[in-house]
């Protein structure tokens, strides 16, 4: 969780999704906007609801992406052979998730717009409280 001063704060967003979906773009962005965001590897733990257990939050966002667009971001030959085991790991959080948003055809700008449309429609504002760059 974030801190400040004593205080213990919930991030507003939580983002989950497969290696190369955009996560890390998406919560820097999203910092960058004032939200206090942070990406759970929930992709790389066998336990189904790790994504739930740590850093509660008002939002979960779930970003996808093809097998082909994930091995265009990230070219490994490590990539492909575990990205059936990362969906199969993140089938509860996509399940859970508030926001699910496919990456492919989107540029990190456009990924972060759709997300803060998202947060605009439930109501979620950047936190004043200036979190920008907190990165814990």
């Amino acid at each position: 969780m974030l801190k400040q001063g004593n205080d213990v704060t919930a991030d507003q967003v939580k983002i989950v999704g497969i290696c190369a979906a955009g996560k890390t773009t998406l919560e820097r962005c999203l910092r960058r906007h004032g939200f206090r965001a942070r990406q759970i590897a929930q992709e790389h733990a066998n336990v189904p609801d790790l994504w739930q257990r740590f850093h509660p939050a008002e939002i979960t966002v779930y970003l996808d992406a093809s097998d082909a667009t994930a091995l265009q971001r990230r070219p490994s030959p490590l990539l492909e052979p575990i990205l059936p085991l990362e969906r199969k790991r993140l089938r509860h959080a996509r399940a859970g998730a508030d926001f699910y948003l496919l990456t492919d055809h989107l540029s990190p700008e456009q990924v972060c717009a759709h997300v803060r449309a998202f947060l605009a429609s439930r109501a979620l504002a950047p936190d004043s409280v200036g979190t920008v760059n907190n990165v814990s």
